[in-house]
């Protein structure tokens, strides 16, 4: 899952582009079924498409090699990170952020719970009548008629003898039958969730509208339409029950109107049609990338290198472990068979130092490492923080502090501590180029003083609830192991390129 708040504008854009065709071409046009749809659509792909990711490789010209920005590490210390007071201050504004949007989504949440315990509440004091296919409760409740899945709250004063009482109430079992009430509890779940777009709010208005457009389209089938018409406008204004029901007296200028509006839609079908090639644009926006194949694979056969996958922990040594017993050993595991089996898309061959729950000691997987010649390794971990220690001064001290998202760390004693830099500089600039938070720091690791250039990331901190709910979903693995082997071919191709 990426970044929040870039999700939350995608979709924000998504919805606004679907939106903007319904409004000028749509909106207030008898096709009251293929609008209910269209809307229910625009908020389905509204959700959906940030969270799809597409590649179309093409084939074409080998292009010359990027240079590589060589990014600055933060040096531990000999193997200790300062909590630095400006970050724990960044992290808490967040937090309270979250907490504030959370506490919205939570108020909305309640009022949606107490609506509709309401409702039965009013059914359980009322006279009820079952018919098939609906049960009508007999209320003197002033926004009566209203409906609700299948309960009609009825208001006994409407004689559904009457030509007036029998429109209301086909208006109503309309709703019933149309299953009305389905649609407006998923706009209001997704706008408990999302309510801060703007979109949402106005989805749920046109929604309901076009519920009722189409329930008003079934009561004048048969019947007077002038009649009915003039039976609304006599009607007074009431204060809607809430918005999960379907009220009889909601606005009805624009019902007025698309009552009396009998004329043809031109290019009906075409309006239509053009919803198809409408969807490529937010996919085309936000989910497609066009990678030229020649970027993702290395240039030069002849500089064809090895990439040495060290599953981090093994056997007895289970590594961190999560509060849900999760241990850090499976996760390290489960991401290098992720990142052997897609390798060979990006031409590389893979030599893994635990393919199993083994438990090779650091000295064997860098003896391990040092018999394969022309090499990179790349050592994968989880990331959690050492306990802190309070200095006399007050001020915090970690062993390691765990960052939020990728953490990229190179040996502080290594022959060839330059080249790993490198490799982390490229894997980074991939990581980054996909919105994924990573920093970049240099340890006293020993497994990465071996004889390739070496590199050890950490795929987020397993006390961090955010990157826990990532590790969780295999598609967000998948991606984030491309962004990694993209980065190691664009390190071997720079290499290349300079020799």
């Amino acid at each position: 899952m990426e970044n929040f708040t870039v999700t939350l504008g995608k979709s924000v854009v998504t919805m606004g582009i679907m939106l903007l065709y319904y409004v000028l071409f749509l909106r207030n046009r008898k096709l009251y079924s293929f609008n209910r749809f269209y809307l229910l659509g625009t908020l389905l792909v509204g959700l959906l498409v940030p969270f799809f990711h597409f590649s179309w490789y093409i084939v074409g010209e080998a292009s010359v090699a990027p240079a590589i920005e060589v990014v600055d590490a933060i040096r531990s210390g000999g193997g200790e990170e300062f909590y630095v007071g400006a970050n724990e201050k960044m992290f808490h504004i967040r937090d309270v952020g979250y907490l504030l949007y959370g506490l919205v989504s939570l108020v909305l949440l309640v009022k949606t719970i107490r609506r509709v315990v309401s409702l039965y509440q009013l059914k359980r004091i009322s006279w009820v009548t079952k018919y098939e296919g609906y049960e009508c409760i007999h209320t003197d409740h002033p926004n009566a008629p209203f409906s609700f899945l299948n309960k009609l709250f009825w208001n006994d004063a409407i004689d559904t003898e009457s030509e007036t009482g029998k429109q209301v109430l086909a208006h109503e079992l309309t709703h019933i039958r149309q299953w009305h009430t389905v649609d407006k509890l998923l706009v209001q779940f997704v706008m408990i969730v999302c309510w801060v777009n703007p979109f949402v709010w106005y989805i749920r208005h046109e929604l309901s509208l076009t519920h009722e457009f189409l329930a008003d389209d079934q009561a004048v089938a048969n019947g007077d339409t002038s009649a009915f018409a003039a039976m609304l406008l006599s009607s007074h204004y009431k204060v809607a029950l809430s918005s999960i029901v379907n009220p009889f007296y909601s606005p009805i200028k624009r019902r007025m109107i698309m009552l009396t509006n009998n004329k043809s839609i031109r290019y009906a079908r075409l309006r239509k049609a053009a919803v198809v090639p409408l969807l490529l644009i937010p996919v085309l926006l936000f989910s497609f990338t066009i990678k030229n194949k020649e970027d993702v694979v290395v240039h030069n056969k002849n500089h064809k290198m090895t990439l040495i996958l060290d599953a981090g922990h093994g056997g007895r040594d289970a590594g961190a472990r999560c509060k849900n017993g999760v241990c850090e050993k499976e996760m390290n595991l489960k991401i290098c068979k992720v990142l052997a089996r897609i390798a060979e898309k990006y031409d590389l061959n893979v030599v893994q130092t635990r393919p199993d729950d083994g438990y090779p000691t650091l000295m064997e997987r860098v003896a391990k490492a040092n018999e394969i010649e022309n090499a990179v390794f790349v050592s994968v971990h989880v990331n959690k923080s050492n306990p802190e220690v309070i200095t006399k001064d007050g001020m915090k001290v970690y062993a390691h502090k765990a960052p939020e998202g990728f953490e990229i760390d190179v040996a502080t004693k290594s022959e060839l501590h330059d080249e790993s830099k490198v490799l982390a500089s490229a894997i980074l600039q991939q990581l980054k180029g996909s919105g994924r938070k990573t920093t970049f720091s240099e340890r006293g690791l020993i497994v990465l003083r071996n004889n390739h250039p070496a590199v050890l990331i950490e795929f987020g901190d397993i006390d961090n609830p955010s990157d826990m709910a990532k590790l969780a979903d295999d598609e967000w693995i998948e991606r984030s192991c491309g962004d990694i082997l993209s980065g190691v071919v664009k390190y071997i191709n720079a290499k290349g390129t300079e020799e």
